[in-house]
C-alpha cells in the first residue's frame, strides 16, 4: 500500500508502510551496532551509509505519521 508523502524533492508517495520502516530502521540500528566496532575503512564507510540511511528512514516515518494523523484530524 503505497501512502500519500508531500516532501519537497521527494516523490509523492512513500513505497513503505509504518511498520516496513519500523523494522527496517530497526534493523538497522542492529547492523550499525554490529559493524561499529570494526576498524577496516569499508565497515567505517558502511557504517556511515547506513547512519544516514537510518535517518532517512525516521524522517520518512515521521512524516508518514504526521500525514497519518493530519488525515484522522480531518
Amino acid at each position: 500500500m503505497y501512502h500519500l508523502i508531500e516532501r519537497p524533492g521527494l516523490s509523492k508517495y512513500s513505497r513503505w508502510t509504518e511498520r516496513e520502516l519500523t523494522d527496517e530502521i530497526e534493523q538497522l540500528g542492529r547492523r550499525i551496532a554490529e559493524r561499529s566496532q570494526s576498524d577496516d575503512e569499508r565497515s567505517r564507510c558502511a557504517v556511515s551509509y547506513m547512519i544516514q540511511l537510518l535517518r532517512d528512514r525516521r524522517e520518512t516515518l515521521a512524516t508518514l505519521r504526521s500525514q497519518k494523523s493530519r488525515a484522522a484530524a480531518v
